[in-house]
């Protein structure tokens, strides 16, 4: 399974309570057939059929109008592309599938997550960066490239800041 969105749990509620709140909340935005892994501890893996940066808005918008919305989960990113959790793989996924969506005046950040890999984060930046045009901003960013690095797979996704959605403070 390619999840397309990864959502973390709060660990109070734990796996279960995190999994039910993710299912109740797909089925009332339109889908009921969702697909669910956990990725990590703390991570849950989702395959929806919903696009998940229009998901992740109706979210925000909801939590805004009731806070109490949401009780377990704590932040639900896109995945957009997955591939093996190697440097080789990892720089042919954003060559191949994002490098094109850079402009030279872009302001970018690079967030590398280790979650269980060998793989660090200084050596995945220091091979992507100079596939990228565009400047590094990491306390402004307008463009955000995500690498998630799990056992065996990467999520590599291009964000801008909206696209996440967190009820994390500091976050």
């Amino acid at each position: 399974m390619e999840p397309n969105l990864l959502v973390s749990y709060d660990s109070r509620g734990g796996y279960f309570s995190g999994k039910s709140e993710i299912h109740n909340l797909l089925v009332k935005f339109g889908d009921q057939k969702e697909d669910m892994e956990l990725m990590v501890p703390g991570i849950i893996g989702v395959k929806t059929k919903l696009k998940a940066r229009d998901l992740i808005e109706d979210l925000r918008e909801m939590h805004v109008n009731d806070p109490s919305s949401l009780n377990f989960t704590l932040k639900w990113v896109p995945a957009d592309y997955w591939c093996s959790a190697t440097l080789d793989d990892i720089k042919r996924t954003v060559r191949e599938e994002i490098r094109e969506m850079f402009l030279p005046d872009d302001v970018y950040a690079i967030e590398v997550l280790n979650h269980k890999s060998d793989l660090h984060q200084e050596q995945i930046i220091e091979a992507v960066a100079p596939l990228l045009k565009g400047k590094v901003n990491i306390d402004r960013p307008r463009k955000i490239l995500r690498i998630e690095l799990f056992d065996k797979q990467a999520s590599v996704t291009l964000l801008l800041p909206k696209n996440i959605f967190s009820i994390i403070k500091n976050e």
